[in-house]
């Protein structure tokens, strides 16, 4: 008689550059991750291809039986606009990553969304990787990005500003699954953004 196996099937998971046929994959993800957010949480067909057509090698998408489960939206830009205040909607073109320049010498890291289905499998680790992998192979400063909160909503009659909320996440205080999984990647939060923080590494 022969004994089942405990451990949990290992998912091939494929990474690859997003391209045009990806999109419908990649807003049906963003829909499930970002659901509280309603529409506000799902970049448009055309955002989709103004990033693709602005920095085609720094969109990755993570599938898993040709089915997408996981984007990474990336574009380069220049220190002297990285590390200032800024607001995200202006510093990613609204969306399009139309700030892009070639000649940048950090990475900007506009998201990263994972199916809830797929969350703790590590696959949001892996698209980070790429991202690091893609800075090291341009020779970069380094990576900075911003972050939703996503449970800040919820908490804001107790934490009473995104400042605060913050402040909590980095002091252990207060559990929030983006800026705490950011934060175990080695990401120093640096400020808070317009509905969004800061983070570099």
């Amino acid at each position: 008689m022969q004994q089942k196996s405990k451990t949990t099937p290992k998912l091939v998971i494929r990474l690859a550059v997003a391209v045009a046929a990806d999109i419908e994959g990649i807003r049906a993800v963003m829909a499930k991750a970002y659901s509280s957010l309603g529409a506000h949480g799902v970049y448009s067909e055309a955002q989709l291809l103004g990033q693709m057509h602005q920095f085609p090698e720094g969109q990755f998408v993570a599938s898993y039986n040709d089915r997408i489960i996981g984007y990474c939206a990336t574009f380069l830009i220049p220190e002297s606009l990285a590390l200032k205040t800024h607001e995200w909607a202006t510093i990613t073109g609204r969306g399009y990553a139309s700030r892009h320049d070639p000649h940048g010498d950090w990475v900007y890291g506009m998201d990263v969304c994972i199916d809830p289905e797929f969350r703790g499998r590590r696959i949001g680790q892996r698209l980070y990787n790429e991202r690091k992998k893609l800075c090291q192979h341009l020779r970069l400063k380094g990576v900075v990005f911003a972050g939703r909160m996503p449970n800040l909503a919820r908490c804001w009659n107790s934490v009473g500003s995104a400042e605060n909320y913050l402040k909590l996440v980095i002091e252990g205080k207060q559990r929030d699954p983006v800026i705490g999984f950011k934060i175990r990647n080695g990401f120093e939060p640096i400020g808070g953004l317009a509905g969004l923080s800061a983070a570099r590494s």
